[in-house]
């Protein structure tokens, strides 16, 4: 990645800010010197200031030529970059947060960003796929390590939703042994709660990867292209088509492949990027494609069982029907013990009464032939009241006068 000391666009840009004009920019680059590292050690090494016609001799072959102006401004121009170049060394040896700090300068980003859209014409990169600066650097940290990770869709936002946020404050750090006050790190989230936002985020993602130079933009693409056409796909009956949750499981198996598989991210002698080829790759590798699968429809667990009861008042009794505190929707013991009762009760007095009217319980063998041996009429037993089953009577039910044939 190119930092300040090796942006060609951040040379550019001072040395126009510090009065050199076109043609001696212009001058200086046909001798090799488009970057501040380059001019750094031109003349002389950092902390040697170099003589005056040395510095003439970079902007004009007559050394007579160049007025006091342009000397100075050449002068400043080097000794930013021996500065520089200084102070890196000085970072890197000390291991302090600034020789780690992986983010493009603005020129250079402003000059790649020109150069995409010239690259991209077919395509309007503004609004929802306009990259957050934020994208560009989480890509720089990656780069730094060359190796790839795995770069989250939802940390690729949009530059309006940055803009539009209040800039992060400042922490306090302890840096070896130092005290530091840098900016707080931005950790936006984008929004995900669609299947076009889900996309819009993929494709800031293959734009901001194009830009870093770590893959390209057509072939990032194609993989994300990949991802979505999935969901469109006709699941067979009692399946369901991939979900964008499949989607984004496949694509986080898809990174994890890569760092097993790509070693280094930098451009091979061929001129590929390996991640170009790594992920054409993918779109074959089952360990990927397995979470990309339709699965089946969840059936309701209650479909296979019998409908339930419906729930309301229950209807009245029919008035042919005894009155009977223990049968179903009485006040007995329940309805098992309602039911048991019903099961248990002689053929000879189906049909009859089997409670007083005040809900005491009749005794069935006092109403049968056979007789109670426990007490006598109009009393009580275990087993209920000695009353006729037929008449309420102080009789049984087979003497009763209102027996049928009686």
């Amino acid at each position: 990645m190119a930092t300040i000391l090796d942006s060609t666009a951040a040379f550019d840009a001072r040395a126009l800010e510090h009065g050199l004009t076109e043609d001696q920019l212009g001058r200086l680059k046909l001798k090799g010197l488009n970057n501040l590292s380059k001019l750094a050690f031109a003349i002389s090494t950092p902390g040697t200031s170099p003589d005056d016609e040395s510095l003439k001799t970079l902007v004009h072959d007559d050394p007579d030529m160049v007025t006091v102006g342009q000397l100075a401004s050449i002068r400043r121009l080097m000794f930013d970059a021996q500065t520089l170049c200084a102070a890196q060394v000085k970072h890197i040896l000390a291991g302090t947060e600034a020789a780690r700090k992986a983010e493009l300068v603005p020129a250079e980003r402003a000059q790649r960003i020109e150069e995409q859209r010239a690259r991209l014409a077919g395509m309007e990169l503004t609004g929802p796929l306009e990259c957050s600066h934020q994208s560009y650097d989480c890509v720089a940290k990656m780069i730094e390590a060359n190796v790839p990770h795995y770069l989250e869709p939802h940390r690729f936002t949009t530059r309006s939703s940055e803009v539009s946020k209040e800039k992060p404050g400042k922490e306090l750090i302890l840096d070896h042994s130092q005290l530091m006050v840098k900016d707080s790190e931005r950790k936006d989230r984008c929004t995900l709660s669609n299947d076009l936002q889900v996309f819009q985020a993929l494709t800031r993602r293959s734009l901001a990867c194009d830009l870093m130079g770590v893959c390209s933009f057509k072939t990032m693409e194609r993989w994300h292209r990949f991802l979505m056409d999935a969901t469109q796909v006709s699941a067979p009956g009692g399946y369901k088509a991939p979900t964008t949750e499949q989607i984004l499981r496949a694509d986080r198996a898809a990174w994890v492949r890569m760092a097993e598989g790509v070693p280094s991210l930098r451009r091979r002698a061929d001129g590929i990027l390996p991640l170009d080829v790594a992920l054409d790759a993918l779109r074959t590798d089952p360990t990927v494609v397995f979470h990309m699968m339709p699965l089946p429809v969840q059936t309701n667990a209650k479909s296979d069982k019998a409908p339930d009861k419906p729930s309301g008042p229950k209807p009245p009794p029919k008035k042919d029907q005894p009155f009977n505190k223990t049968s179903k929707g009485g006040k007995g013991k329940g309805k098992g013990r309602g039911k048991a009762a019903r099961g248990r009760m002689p053929q000879e007095l189906v049909g009859l009464h089997q409670n007083l009217k005040n809900g005491k319980r009749i005794c069935y063998n006092f109403n049968l032939d056979k007789g109670c041996a426990y007490a006598e009429a109009g009393k009580d037993c275990m087993k209920g009241g000695h009353y006729c089953m037929r008449c309420l009577g102080t009789h049984p039910a087979y003497e009763c006068p209102s027996k049928p044939n009686a």
